[in-house]
């Protein structure tokens, strides 16, 4: 996956919202620095309005990846974040130059629903391993971390604790964009635990 940033990295606190360039996309990753705690707090507007309910979350040295719906009410070239931290946050935020084709509105006379639901559980593993292979008739996929140790998930098989695509928190979980159904993989930072997968067919 490659990211490009999306704006010059922006300087966070005081409670200050801080609107970022316009774009089309809905998949964002946050790079924190240097190391630091605090709290995030996301929305998404064109600017001048917000949309929805704000989205906080905790930062610090690990970069993040989000997955946000396109807001009906935005012009698609005019969608902006507005990022707001109660302590200073130093934060760069990029996008994919190519974007899986993913359509949060479709229209649901033609949508294609989901009738099957496959569970798998793997035990944790320090090595790279595979969670789910590429399946071109996957609609979802939710990916469930069942450790207190971090799960790291690619799409490539260069993925690994410094290098990834998305870091799944001690007992949270992945929902996987229902345009994505390339190969995920999969490793933890401490053998513990396992990984609840459900991919809907």
């Amino acid at each position: 996956m490659n990211w490009q940033p999306l704006s010059d990295r922006l300087y966070l606190g005081s409670g200050l919202k801080v609107w970022t360039q316009p774009t089309d996309r809905n998949l964002f990753r946050l790079d924190f620095a240097p190391a630091t705690d605090g709290h995030l707090e996301i929305s998404q507007g064109d600017g001048s309005l917000t949309v929805g309910q704000p989205i906080t979350i905790s930062a610090d040295s690990s970069p993040i990846v989000i997955t946000l719906p396109l807001p009906i009410l935005i012009a698609t070239d005019k969608r902006r974040l507005s990022l707001k931290a109660t302590r200073t946050l130093r934060v760069s935020l990029s996008v994919l130059d190519v974007e899986p084709n993913i359509n949060m509105h479709e229209n649901t006379s033609n949508a294609q629903f989901s009738i099957n639901c496959n569970s798998t559980i793997i035990e944790s593993t320090a090595q790279l391993t595979t969670l789910l292979e590429a399946n071109s008739n996957r609609k979802l996929a939710t990916i469930t971390n069942n450790s207190d140790s971090a799960l790291y998930l690619d799409y490539t098989n260069d993925g690994s604790i410094t290098n990834y695509a998305v870091k799944v928190l001690p007992y949270d979980y992945f929902e996987v964009p229902s345009g994505i159904q390339t190969k995920i993989v999969g490793l933890w930072d401490r053998v513990n635990g396992s990984v609840f997968i459900r991919e809907f067919t």
